[in-house]
């Protein structure tokens, strides 16, 4: 088995330019209607992320959004998943909201996003230990954006997925998620924020 530490070592650089981050947070973004990013995924697809409207759900305020394959999601205002729906059903809920971001963000801070994630047959936990690494500047299809990365890993220390957040898109720039059938890969080609 090889050391966690040696295969980080071989990893790619995580951003084209490492800069200096005293000082540096990403407040909470606030989302509008009609914001959308587009990425560009592992194979080839294209799929665009767009906010739907604000409102409300299980108390909570937040965003409607489109994702995968058709389906819609909520988030709250801090970009916590709390609920999937397909054609306005709900698909799988999460108790409490999934974070993969804790705003403020600042290189070095790390927090725990745990969830019950729930569906029909069943419910599964999950489970996720984030850290923010780094901050630089990054090159994407859309462009060049600051960025802070931010590592998931499983309670058991292997990576969940890698985020690159940009305070200038209000969004990720750049995600791989870690799966068993590889990793995938989204990376963004366009975005709107008027």
């Amino acid at each position: 088995m090889v050391p966690l530490e040696e295969v980080e070592a071989k990893d790619p650089p995580k951003f084209d330019l490492f800069l200096d981050a005293s000082g540096k947070q990403a407040p909470r973004p606030e989302w509008k209607a009609g914001y959308y990013w587009e990425y560009s995924v592992t194979g080839g697809k294209t799929i665009r992320r767009s906010v739907l409207k604000t409102g409300n759900y299980r108390n909570a305020s937040g965003y409607q959004v489109t994702l995968l394959n058709g389906k819609e999601g909520f988030l709250d205002q801090s970009l916590g998943l709390m609920a999937v729906f397909d054609n306005s059903i709900v698909d799988t809920d999460y108790e409490p909201a999934l974070h993969p971001f804790d705003f403020p963000l600042l290189v070095g801070k790390s927090w725990h996003a745990s969830s019950k994630m729930r569906r029909t047959p069943g419910s599964i936990n999950l489970s996720t230990n984030y850290e923010i690494k780094g901050y630089g500047k990054i090159k994407v299809q859309a462009g060049e954006f600051i960025a802070f990365y931010i590592l998931g890993r499983s309670d058991y220390g292997s990576r969940v997925n890698e985020l690159w957040y940009s305070p200038e898109i209000r969004y990720f720039v750049k995600s791989i998620l870690y799966t068993n059938n590889g990793k995938v890969t989204e990376e963004l080609s366009a975005f709107n924020l008027d």
